[in-house]
């Protein structure tokens, strides 16, 4: 029975130390992106992105994440352009 509680602890460890390892690599990185995307949201075109180099699912957020932010400077651009022309300049 002590063997089996032994190995019961063991494995429990394991699971904490993987989960606290997770956090790190996926939880923080997840964190950073949802800032830059209020910030985004709040407006702030010139915000940077994090992440963009990553080859994996944070990494495709980030690209993703990163059309949006291209989209607004288009916008601002556009938007720009039409009040010229308005204007005559």
């Amino acid at each position: 029975m002590a063997d089996v509680s032994r190995s019961t602890a063991v494995l429990i460890v394991l699971i904490c130390v993987l989960g606290a390892a997770n956090a790190q690599i996926v939880g923080r990185p997840l964190v950073r992106m949802r800032k830059a995307m209020e910030q985004l949201a709040a407006g702030d075109a010139n915000t940077s992105i994090p992440h963009l180099a990553r080859r994996d699912e944070v990494g495709a957020m980030a690209r993703a994440v990163e059309v949006f932010k291209d989209g607004m400077h288009e916008r601002e651009h556009l938007r720009a352009e039409r009040s010229r022309r308005r204007h005559g300049r």
